[in-house]
């Protein structure tokens, strides 16, 4: 199944990831090989032998068929307002919690999009822990996909204890194309690129700011305890920004898998949607090359944790964190060697 998965490079933990998640395997596997009325199933035995079975698909009318529907009786709860509902969609993705007995906390961050106040989030929870004074900080970014570099080179600049770039380079080889008029918004992208990418020697057009540019840590409540950051395959794109810019820290330790985002770079800078005529097929049409950091080898992968915590069979079991579960462990380490 993983030749119909898109990934970057070499990476395959997204691909596990996204086959282990919603319920992607049974629909890739009838997609791919078709709906049967019974399978074969090979397992492992309690006692270690291994057994097969033979299983009929699951037909849900059958098993509906011919009852009454039951009907609970539920008090009917009050329809949450418009601010009610804004609130948890925005909890959902990012929320911090803190743990003032132990000094801990915990920071889940689903996304770095627009559109969901991560500045102002990000200027409270600093100054939260930093009146808690809170030692040690997990930021849980195994689900981010990305987003906007500018959020994420927020985050970074109250962890970081160094200057940093976003990149070492980021171009465009053309700003023209004839097929325009099938690419969304390309008005705006095509005025972004005149105005702000220059043509160099390469001949390609090149978005100096962000190769020349320095970003500064925080003064105001720069956070410098210690931090673990949770990484997986589904963490893409700004997500791998932020921890190729911090994970050489001592005071950061990057924990999981590695990340599905490639390590030397990417092309997830202005993504416009485009239309075939034809078949009405879409896609996203990358117009930015962006290199991360150029003395990382290009071999096709993520960036690698420091702390690898893949899943085990008796984790999924148990439905264990073993991620969130190693962090954990790690600051019990932490507090008793002080």
């Amino acid at each position: 199944m993983f030749q119909y998965i898109s990934t970057d490079g070499y990476n395959n933990t997204y691909r596990y990831q996204r086959l282990s998640s919603f319920g992607a395997f049974g629909s890739a596997y009838t997609s791919l090989y078709g709906l049967s009325d019974k399978y074969a199933v090979d397992y492992v035995a309690p006692d270690g032998s291994i057994q097969t079975d033979s299983l009929k698909v699951f037909n849900i009318a059958a098993d509906t068929a011919g009852r009454k529907p039951v009907r609970p009786r539920v008090k009917p709860q009050p329809k949450p307002s418009r601010h009610e509902r804004r609130e948890a969609m925005l909890n959902r993705s990012r929320l911090l919690q803190i743990d003032t007995a132990n000094k801990t906390a915990m920071m889940n961050l689903a996304t770095f999009t627009k559109n969901y106040g991560l500045r102002r989030f990000f200027k409270n929870s600093f100054k939260t822990l930093k009146e808690n004074k809170i030692q040690h900080l997990i930021i849980d970014v195994r689900n981010n996909g990305g987003g906007s570099v500018s959020n994420s080179t927020i985050l970074t600049r109250y962890i970081a204890n160094h200057r940093f770039k976003i990149c070492d380079s980021l171009f465009s080889i053309r700003r023209k194309t004839p097929y325009h008029k099938y690419i969304k918004g390309y008005f705006w992208n095509h005025l972004f690129m005149n105005l702000f990418a220059a043509r160099k020697k390469d001949g390609n057009f090149h978005f100096g700011y962000f190769e020349r540019h320095y970003f500064k840590p925080k003064k105001s409540n720069h956070y410098a305890g210690k931090v673990y950051v949770l990484t997986g395959g589904n963490s893409f794109s700004a997500t791998t920004l932020f921890v190729s810019a911090v994970i050489k820290q001592n005071n950061v330790t990057v924990i999981g898998e590695e990340t599905g985002g490639g390590a030397y770079g990417n092309s997830a800078w202005l993504l416009p949607e485009v239309t075939l005529p034809e078949t009405g097929v879409r896609f996203r049409l990358p117009l930015f090359r962006l290199v991360i950091d150029k003395t990382v080898p290009k071999i096709g992968r993520g960036v690698q944790p420091e702390v690898v915590a893949g899943p085990t069979v008796e984790a999924i079991r148990k439905g264990a964190d073993y991620k969130l579960d190693k962090a954990m462990e790690l600051i019990k380490n932490d507090k008793q060697q002080q």
